[in-house]
Parts: structure tokens; sequence; C-alpha cells
């Protein structure tokens, strides 16, 4: 149903999990010796983090670059992944496609695509707070893809406190995968994430539809909260300057408020096939 083969085909030779992998740095791209640790296997640097022992940082690579990295081992790369849909009310805009539908399909092919891939995938919903709970295998994936239609759009939004929930739901090395339009995030919220969940690979996917980045060409347009329902109509000429710099300036903070508590951010306009942005990845 959400599982295309025009997706699967176009990421064939594609490795998902490298998603989770911005803040490492390989071994072999900084050419540093070879060293073990504890008797795990050593893999790769990741940057420096306050939370981290001292004991792990590669000095020899900080003598060279003037940056801290932490030696990364086998038994601290995760294999599990948490995967959160944000099924409140702002996400049914769009015109030809809506977010969560758009959202669907992306869901579906990411989680294939791991689980392909080794890692064992957990599924959530949110709004206001944390919704269905479904671990995902391949052998079950059939039905997982048909109960993505079933998913519908309720309620508000509340990053705050399923933020705070997702502890309840999460393994102690799984990476996190949140797909949002992230409309109502804050700063605040973003950087509890982080303290939180200090050492974890967090990404964002974040899905805009095309008349929330481009406006409208009507002469007149109807703004609708999707969540409280109200409404204003208002002239198009008049407020679509204005509506742009604000979304823009919109989408460039919460990109730089994620970079800066080291969480990945890939914005997928509704406009653009999933599959095509995630083959740049």
């Amino acid at each position: 149903m959400y599982l295309e083969k025009i997706a699967i085909d176009y990421l064939k030779n594609v490795n998902l999990a490298k998603i989770f992998k911005k803040y490492f740095i390989s071994e072999a791209a900084n050419k540093v010796i070879n060293v073990k640790g504890n008797s795990n296997e050593f893999l790769e640097h990741r940057e420096y983090y306050h939370s981290d022992g001292l004991k792990n940082v590669n000095w020899k690579l900080f003598a060279k670059t003037g940056k801290l990295f932490s030696k990364v081992f086998s038994t601290e790369i995760s294999k599990e992944v948490l995967v959160l849909l944000d099924t409140s009310k702002s996400m049914v805009a769009g015109e030809s496609i809506t977010k969560i539908e758009y959202s669907k399909y992306l869901v579906s092919i990411v989680s294939y695509k791991l689980l392909s891939e080794g890692y064992k995938v957990t599924f959530l919903t949110f709004d206001s707070h944390i919704n269905y709970f479904i671990s995902l295998s391949i052998r079950n994936f059939n039905k997982f893809d048909s109960f993505l239609g079933s998913v519908k759009c309720q309620g508000k939004t509340d990053f705050k406190s399923v933020i705070k929930s997702i502890p309840n739901f999460v393994k102690k090395n799984s990476s996190i995968l949140l797909i949002s339009d992230f409309i109502f995030i804050s700063v605040d919220d973003i950087s509890t994430l982080r303290k939180i969940f200090p050492k974890k690979d967090i990404v964002f996917f974040q899905v805009l539809s095309n008349v929330e980045l481009s406006f409208t060409e009507d002469e007149f347009v109807e703004f609708v909260d999707p969540e409280t329902q109200n409404k204003k109509l208002v002239l198009a000429s008049k407020v679509k300057k204005n509506y742009i710099e604000k979304f823009s300036s919109f989408v460039e903070n919460v990109f730089y408020w994620s970079s800066s508590n080291r969480i990945s951010m890939l914005t997928f306009p509704t406009s653009i096939p999933y599959y095509v942005i995630l083959k740049g990845i």
C-alpha cells in the first residue's frame, strides 16, 4: 500500500543507516592508527560531547585537528531505531498529497530499508501524547503497511509532553527518527530531547507541503489553524511576502536549533518524491 516498488528499486544501493552518522567521522578518512579498547573493536570517531569520558578521547587526532573526538567501539553502535510519526492535525495540510500521507510513504520505505539492513525498528505515533506502539519485522511488514492506512490525524501537538515520554519506549542504545512538520516545536523542546538522550543519534525528517513553502497564487487565502479550527480570510497579495519571510525564518531556525544540538535534519517538500530526497542523503 505505502511500500512502493519504485522506492525500493530507486534506493536499492542506498544504505539508509548512514542518516544516523552525520556526527561521526570515519577512521580511514582521518588516517588515524587503528586502536582497540576493552576488547571491543574500534569502529570510528564522533564529536566529543561534554558527558563523554576523557579516557576515549583521541588525543592524536586532537593534535592534528584542534578538535575533540571520542573513540567509538563496536558495542556502542546501536542497531535499533525508534521511529516516531506526528499524527496531530497540523499534518493534514497539503493539496495534491497531505503531509500525513506523504509521511506514511516515507515511514514505510525507511522502516523497510532499516529492517533489511539488520536494524530492529519500533514505530510510534504521537500528537499530545504517544499513541500506537508497534515492533516491526520483515515478517509482519505487510500488516504494518496496511495498518498505516488506518492512521488518522487528531489532537494537538505537544512536543514537550511527548519528548518526556520517549524514555518509556526507547531502549538504552536506540537511535531516534522523528517525522513531523515541527511547526509547534520550540528550541527548549529540542534542547530537552538532547539533554534526555545526550549520546543517541537523533534525526529529524521535516515534512512540509508545497503550499506552506511557496504560498498560494489565489486572490484570497483562508488561514486555518488545523488544531483549533480558527479561520481568517485575507487578501493574499498583502500577506504573501511577509508569510514567506516568516516561514523561511521558521525552517532556518529549526535547522539551526537542531544542528546546535547535534541533531541531523532533512526537509521533505511534498512536491518532491521522498525516495529522490533519501537517495541524496
